[in-house]
């Protein structure tokens, strides 16, 4: 079998932090660094012998997929595979139509896998208080897909229940939870310490865009110094490798610039592929925030993690899963590392995993997945490619990096010389270039950016010579038209009609 699946990349492919964010506007991983663990995991658990995967690097849900793109689906696949994560969401609306006008076209089955609804915390807790925008986009979405599978795989029972209310019932929909926790038979977590210190080591992940969250941030980071936030946005990618201010909406304790002091102080870490996050939260003796696959990457690296839900997404994954979570609080003085740390218990986490991975191998087999959790079907030379490759790096702030990494990166910026050529911030631009000096194109190229203001100048005064002559035209065509109906004796003396009138007699003369 040959699938096509929505994912940046294999996991094999351990890809430079530039190359990563490099790659569109939102990075191989898709603008949040958690979509790798989910898609990588869908990836593992579908690669059997036998099967082929092709990465689709979110291509399929591009603007401007042709017919040409789909009819290459038809021919070289026989899946499609959509790992999801909260797609059914405002935000995602544009991405879910695209790939909803693909899907329609698509003539091979389609399996979605783990996809969710949103319900932000300050819109309600109800499946009647999510936006009635969704429901015809939705709606639409489900039907294509079901057209060729025989069920949708949701995240948890709000998502289930979201469905149910559009129509979709049992015999459509699986409850399945987040495929990042099921690529393996089970996960162990165990507390390495009998209570957290000063010199405890913590992860603190969260959604920047809450202030409460940059509160609780800043309320720990002296207590417990060695407080890492594990940031998992582009645009942090883009504050951490180049200095780039980040832009949009952010709270106020986060890092928007250099010069904050988690920055200053090496307290950010971003990772660009799982193995390297794992290693690193290995090491750990808590991770918390409200980021479920920041804890979740935690959890699948053996370390205590502990939720703070804020929405019904990351609500519904905790439960089913059963993740230890707490709702998030309305004030951040309510939130104390110790106190989550001491009160996390993950007996009931390790007591569902079977359960749980029987009914996503179940919902596989239905949709006519082989999975490497079926007897027969293990792949260890597979998994002896992704543990063999070469476990990438953190990326840290500038203010610490070692000059090989400057190095490199500038080494990356650079690349060669026709590359360089082509820069144009802060390029310098001689007066006269000599032939012999560039290439021809390139002075072609030159002379029309110089040349291009004064053409289009003259361009805008010939359109206005052309928009008034055409306005002539009119009146003209117009006062004919009142006029073509009356004897010539009517017609006043030394009248446009006249004129034209006595032109045309004189032509006909001189044809004679």
């Amino acid at each position: 079998m040959r699938a096509l699946i929505r994912a940046g990349k294999r996991p094999e492919e351990v890809l430079r932090p530039e190359a990563a964010l490099q790659r569109g506007r939102n990075g191989v991983f898709g603008s949040n660094v958690g979509n790798l663990l989910f898609s990588d995991a869908v990836y593992r658990t579908l690669k059997v012998p036998g099967t082929e995967l092709i990465p689709d690097a979110f291509t399929t849900e591009r603007e401007g997929v042709d017919t040409r793109h789909i009819a290459r689906i038809n021919a070289e696949m026989d899946h499609f595979v959509l790992p999801l994560a909260n797609a059914f969401r405002p935000a995602f609306l544009p991405a879910l139509n695209r790939l909803t006008n693909v899907i329609e076209k698509l003539d091979i089955p389609v399996t979605v896998i783990g996809v969710g609804a949103q319900l932000a915390a300050s819109a309600g807790s109800r499946v009647e208080d999510m936006p009635t925008s969704l429901t015809a986009p939705v709606t639409r979405f489900m039907r294509a897909v079901l057209k060729s599978s025989p069920k949708v795989g949701v995240r948890g029972e709000f998502t289930r229940e979201y469905l149910e209310a559009l129509g979709f019932g049992s015999q459509d929909v699986e409850v399945i939870g987040c495929p990042s926790l099921l690529d393996r038979a089970e996960y162990r977590v165990a507390k390495r310490v009998p209570e957290l210190s000063a010199e405890s080591m913590i992860a603190f992940n969260a959604v920047p865009s809450l202030d409460l969250m940059g509160d609780v941030l800043n309320a720990h980071r002296e207590r417990f110094p060695n407080t890492y936030y594990v940031q998992q946005e582009h645009r942090e990618l883009a504050l951490l490798m180049w200095g780039q201010p980040i832009e949009g909406k952010l709270a106020r304790a986060f890092p928007r610039t250099v010069d904050h002091p988690n920055y200053t102080r090496d307290l950010l870490r971003f990772f660009v592929d799982p193995a390297a996050w794992r290693d690193f939260l290995a090491r750990c003796d808590f991770s918390f925030g409200n980021r479920i696959h920041g804890n979740i990457a935690a959890l699948t690296a053996g370390t205590p993690a502990f939720l703070l839900a804020h929405d019904s997404r990351t609500r519904e994954l905790a439960d089913y899963h059963r993740i230890p979570f707490t709702a998030m609080p309305a004030v951040a003085e309510k939130i104390r590392v110790e106190e989550l740390y001491e009160n996390a218990d993950y007996g009931a986490f390790h007591a569902v995993q079977p359960e749980n991975l029987s009914r996503y191998v179940s919902f596989l087999d239905e949709a006519g997945l082989p999975s490497v959790h079926v007897p027969g079907n293990e792949n260890p030379e597979y998994d002896e490619v992704v543990n063999s490759a070469p476990t990438g790096q953190p990326v840290r702030s500038l203010a610490v990096e070692e000059s090989s990494v400057f190095v490199s990166r500038l080494n990356w910026l650079w690349q060669d010389i026709d590359v360089d050529q082509f820069r144009t911030a802060y390029s310098y631009t001689p007066p006269f270039m000599p032939s012999d000096d560039i290439s021809v194109e390139n002075v072609e190229a030159a002379s029309l950016l110089r040349k291009a203001p004064r053409h289009f100048a003259s361009m805008e005064r010939q359109i206005d010579d052309v928009r008034r002559t055409v306005e002539a035209l009119r009146a003209e065509v117009k006062e004919v038209r009142r006029w073509s109906t009356r004897p010539m004796a009517a017609i006043p003396e030394g009248s446009l009609i006249r004129r034209a009138a006595r032109r045309l007699r004189a032509m006909l003369r001189s044809t004679k």
